[in-house]
């Protein structure tokens, strides 16, 4: 079973209570990263650039890599697309305009944006992601191939205006009361992206170059809005291919051109000068700025989500802290802010990589002085490169082998093959994906979720009895799969 997104946000870190030893010197902590990305580099892990910062001040940073295609490399001044770390930049621009009192955060969203049909939602629902609205990218995902004909026919873009017209036209019902509920969700921020553009009366990439990057001195950060064109230098999203021997594009979609939810490119230079910019309170005040860093209590208990930031008080020295991700096509990126202590990372990267999660677990606890090992390469990684080298039946019997004796090196998590059998059946190689659920199957057969997966894959190969039966096994586990309940009746019909 899979979930077709376009933008997708992931929560920081996770990491144990009571492991920490005692803090590790600077010089270790250069020690331990420097191996760690070494590592992760070498094994087509990371690709990007990652910087640290203690009690305020850098102390590593460093770039691993190429920017793209080429052989060109990285280096700290290198634009990245920064995917949903760009709503920390549109929370900035709704707090200086409140600022200035040219808003407030209780006005109600119609105030500034005409006709829009949620009459009770408020700025500051939007910020916190308690508003109820419908998520404009579960709209966009269901018409992808008509969005892309039209944009391959006329240039037709898909823009914030466009979604706030979505809205207009299908009203779709909240999820909830707005203010009752958290759920993330990116029209929020699509939508005070448009409520920037209204009240400053200038264009959302003007407004944030004006008020943010010019003032910060970030000058290799702009907004892509579909009429600003992204630098030459800039960092492109690619994909390693199966025997890791060559690249492929999995850079920016042409005909989506939102932003305020994402959009945004920037170095890794200039993110710290903004992560020092929040540090000493340059743009708001400390009061204003902690304004943003404080969520909304819902039924008796906090958000965890404040302005265009997670919020969350660190389990192993009770400090409080800020968090985000962006991941969209091969970007995947990482904040974190120990508001407390002002240590920081800041991760950025451009080859489509599985493993910033594991990354982030491994950076937090390098810095806070915690046991760590280095990321394992995922089973479905390793299991890629032996199929673009061997027979699908001879690499399934040395994914046997390994699974004997490699534990301590691979990840054989369900998750890494599921994902490697979809991989086959976007390449068409619909035999393989098949084999390759089955083998999930094998080593997860409690899983309801392996057999959705088998079953989409018969399916798909005109295999209609054997995917119905994989469908039913899947219900038989999960009882509330809807997607195989629905699938099966369907097919039944």
């Amino acid at each position: 079973m899979r979930i077709r997104i376009i933008l997708i946000v992931f929560i920081f870190f996770i990491y144990g209570q009571g492991l920490l030893k005692s803090q590790p010197t600077i010089e270790q902590i250069n020690n331990d990263l420097e191996n760690l990305f070494t590592h992760c580099y070498k094994n087509k892990m990371f690709n990007g650039c990652i910087a640290v910062n203690m009690k305020g001040k850098e102390i590593f940073r460093k770039c691993y890599g190429e920017k793209g295609l080429n052989k060109m490399e990285l280096n700290a001044n290198t634009p990245f697309l920064l995917a949903s770390l760009s709503k920390q930049f549109t929370a900035m621009g709704i707090q200086l305009l409140a600022k200035e009192k040219l808003l407030d955060f209780n006005d109600k969203a119609n105030k500034h944006l005409s006709d829009f049909p949620y009459t009770e939602i408020t700025i500051k629902q939007l910020l916190n992601q308690t508003s109820g609205l419908f998520e404009y990218e579960n709209f966009l995902n269901g018409k992808i191939d008509q969005i892309k004909k039209a944009h391959f026919e006329s240039g037709k873009t898909i823009q914030n205006k466009d979604i706030l017209e979505l809205l207009k036209k299908h009203k779709p019902p909240l999820l909830f009361e707005p203010g009752s509920e958290f759920n993330y969700c990116n029209t929020n921020y699509i939508l005070l992206a448009l409520i920037i553009e209204k009240v400053s009366d200038k264009s959302f990439s003007a407004f944030i170059k004006n008020r943010i990057f010019e003032p910060l001195n970030m000058n290799n950060s702009f907004v892509l809005d579909g009429k600003t064109k992204p630098t030459a230098n800039r960092a492109v999203g690619f994909k390693w291919s199966n025997n890791e021997k060559s690249k492929s594009l999995n850079d920016l979609y042409p005909f989506l051109c939102t932003y305020g939810d994402g959009g945004i490119f920037s170095s890794i230079i200039d993110l710290q000068k903004w992560n020092l910019a929040l540090d000493n309170n340059t743009l708001l005040s400390k009061k204003e700025t902690e304004t943003g860093f404080s969520p909304p209590k819902i039924k008796e208990e906090y958000s965890p989500y404040g302005f265009g930031w997670f919020v969350r008080q660190l389990p192993f020295n009770g400090n409080k802290a800020t968090t985000h991700s962006g991941e969209f096509v091969g970007f995947s990126n990482a904040f974190f802010k120990d508001l407390v202590d002002k240590n920081s990372i800041i991760l950025l990267s451009n080859n489509s990589s599985n493993y910033r999660p594991a990354l982030n677990t491994t950076l937090i606890r390098i810095l806070y002085g915690a046991p760590f090992n280095l990321p394992k390469l995922a089973s479905g990684h390793w299991m890629t490169k032996q199929i673009s080298i061997y027979p699908i039946d001879q690499a399934i019997e040395r994914y046997h082998k390994e699974h004997q004796t490699s534990k301590k090196n691979l990840d054989f998590q369900e998750k890494h093959l599921n994902r490697l059998g979809y991989d086959l059946m976007n390449q068409d190689e619909i035999k393989k994906a098949i084999k390759i659920f089955e083998l999930n199957v094998q080593y997860y057969p409690n899983s309801a979720n392996v057999y959705d997966s088998l079953g989409e894959a018969l399916l798909k190969d005109g295999e209609k009895e054997a995917a119905i039966l994989n469908y039913k096994k899947s219900i038989e586990i999960d009882s509330s799969n809807e997607n195989a309940i629905k699938i099966i009746k369907e097919l039944k019909q």
